[in-house]
């Protein structure tokens, strides 16, 4: 018997919604498509204002400026800063 973990799409949601960093989904124009129980705690709003919204409503400055940077180079699939790096915080 196996006794690897496996990555279903029921662990990836357990994973997603129990996570302690606050974490989206978000199409290719940068609109929320699903958000983690972590985002609401943070903002204070539910996951169905955070649906259809652009994240540049929640991000500004540096910060959305990273995200665009990020998203450029997964398309490119380049490698991208990790924003936990004491360079980005």
């Amino acid at each position: 018997m196996e006794t690897g973990f496996k990555l279903t799409v029921q662990n990836y949601r357990y994973l997603f919604e129990n996570a302690s960093d606050a974490m989206w989904v978000q199409d290719m124009k940068g609109n929320i498509v699903d958000a983690n129980k972590a985002c609401e705690k943070l903002t204070g709003f539910t996951r169905q204002k955070f649906l259809g919204k652009n994240v540049n409503v929640f991000l500004t400055g540096e910060f959305l400026n990273l995200a665009r940077e990020v998203t450029a180079n997964c398309l490119m699939e380049r490698k991208s800063p990790n924003p936990m790096n004491s360079e980005w915080s």
